[in-house]
């Protein structure tokens, strides 16, 4: 996580449903947060069926606008539920890898574990229950004038992105199982540049 103004950076990407003020948002890709665990992990700790069952359980998290830790689970319904985590990161992909290894129940983005649910490595946790629309975005400062250089590369990014991510809404039941995804024509190269991501 980078604190743009603190920091010096003129743009960073965000994942999450929530962003802090100040800065401006240009969305990249849309997904859902999910819930989801090991089998060994649900086979030793057991299957959580309803919400006062999820506390008691160990949660791998994030952070809310990237440096508190995060308390609460996001219901579908709107709400949310209070857990204990036993380890927070704002590497997604860290909180994948801790899932696949049984450590707990991982709340991470879909996109990022799709293929993980189709094999069977994790299984999603109360999938009508727990979960929350997401986004990925790129972030810069509210301010009154953005270098032309920051600016190209905010907008060729933006470009880039529906074909160089996964840009389509993933909801929470709708894991492909036998259709075969189009053959897609060649993608663009990404804009060469340095910029921080975090969640």
């Amino acid at each position: 996580y980078v604190d743009l103004l603190r920091d010096g950076y003129d743009v960073a990407l965000r994942a999450g449903s929530q962003l802090e003020p100040g800065l401006v948002a240009r969305t990249l890709a849309r997904t859902m947060l999910v819930a989801a665990a090991s089998p060994a992990y649900l086979a030793a700790h057991g299957t959580p069926r309803n919400l006062r069952e999820l506390r008691g359980h160990r949660w791998l998290l994030g952070f809310t606008r990237g440096e508190v830790p995060q308390t609460h689970l996001p219901l579908l319904r709107g709400g949310q539920v209070h857990v204990e985590g036993s380890l927070y990161s704002s590497d997604m992909l860290l909180l994948k890898e801790g899932a696949l290894r049984g450590l707990g129940i991982g709340m991470v983005p879909l996109n990022f574990v799709i293929s993980s649910l189709e094999s069977g490595a994790l299984v999603q946790v109360l999938p009508d229950v727990v979960g929350a629309r997401s986004h990925i975005a790129l972030v810069y400062l509210e301010r009154e004038f953005v270098p032309l250089q920051v600016r190209a590369f905010i907008d060729a990014l933006v470009e880039w992105a529906p074909q160089g991510l996964e840009g389509e809404l993933l909801e929470p039941r709708s894991l492909p199982r036998t259709k075969r995804r189009p053959a897609r024509s060649k993608r663009k190269r990404a804009p060469a540049a340095r910029v921080r991501a975090s969640a």
